[in-house]
């Protein structure tokens, strides 16, 4: 099935990703144009902000967890150490294009 056509029309879906912590996620979609010729398909275009880790506890927890980084008596410190111990390695608005772009030429 092509997108176009899953799409009836309708220039945005919703994508709900993990039952448990219940990421909601509303797909729009800018514009759909001829491929590129000197380009692989699937391509991520373009995103924002680096995913959150997995079984977080949801968008509250995410929440939670992005707060710890200007609290230094959250709980989500103790729980994530890694990620707190101020060698700057993980940071929420990096969306890591190049690290996704080559995860999704494996399947090309």
């Amino acid at each position: 099935m092509r997108l176009i056509d899953f799409l009836q029309g309708k220039p945005e879906f919703n994508y709900l990703y993990d039952f448990g912590d219940s990421w909601r996620h509303k797909i729009r979609i800018g514009k759909i144009q001829s491929a590129h010729k000197d380009r692989q398909y699937p391509y991520l275009v373009s995103g924002s902000g680096r995913c959150p880790l997995e079984d977080i506890g949801g968008v509250w927890g995410y929440s939670e967890f992005l707060a710890a980084f200007e609290n230094p008596d959250s709980e989500y410190r103790e729980y994530y150490p890694d990620y707190f111990d101020g060698s700057d390695n993980w940071n929420p608005e990096d969306a890591e294009l190049e690290k996704r772009r080559a995860a999704i030429a494996r399947f090309q």
